[in-house]
């Protein structure tokens, strides 16, 4: 037999978002991609009545809002804050698929001027998810906005932390 004969395989580890730094390479291939892969993948894996809040500034990647409708399809609260200074078809989608009603559990609202003050932006760009994969509380947040622009022509990075509540709950007053 083998050295390992008679010994449990481990069992292998759930996912979770990749922790860390994050950066694409616009106009390079895939690595103007990976940005936008992190958080669909994170997208994918949201629990059942766990909660998604994403705050952005510019949204219209129609990809990624069929990817949150699958995700309130499978019982997961979707909340997307945007700025109003355009709606694009891919918000236009949201509305349709979550309601623009921020009471109830799954919406997508674009706010007059930056839902915080009367006269700036929302120009933050974050990322919550209450339960992904294996994760608690992770948060991703950087400069990435979810359009196709973002990607293949900025450079954009994207800050990934998991279990981590205390920034969780600072995000969350922020909302």
């Amino acid at each position: 037999g083998t050295a390992t004969a008679g010994k449990p395989k481990p069992k292998p580890k759930k996912w979770e978002p990749a922790e860390g730094a994050w950066f694409n390479t616009p106009r390079h291939g895939a690595k103007q991609w990976v940005l936008h892969q992190h958080i669909v993948a994170a997208i994918d894996h949201a629990r059942k009545g766990s909660y998604i809040r994403i705050a952005l500034f510019s949204f219209d990647r129609k990809f990624v809002v069929a990817k949150l409708i699958q995700a309130k399809r499978r019982v997961v609260h979707v909340q997307v804050l945007l700025n109003d200074h355009q709606v694009t078809p891919a918000q236009r989608m949201l509305h349709r698929a979550l309601g623009t009603n921020r009471s109830r559990k799954s919406f997508a609202y674009e706010c007059h001027h930056g839902c915080r003050s009367t006269g700036e932006n929302l120009h933050t760009k974050f990322y919550l998810f209450s339960h992904t994969g294996n994760a608690h509380d992770t948060v991703m947040t950087g400069s990435v906005n979810l359009t196709g622009n973002s990607a293949m022509n900025q450079y954009n990075d994207l800050w990934v932390r998991n279990d981590a509540r205390k920034l969780t709950i600072a995000f969350g007053h922020l909302w």
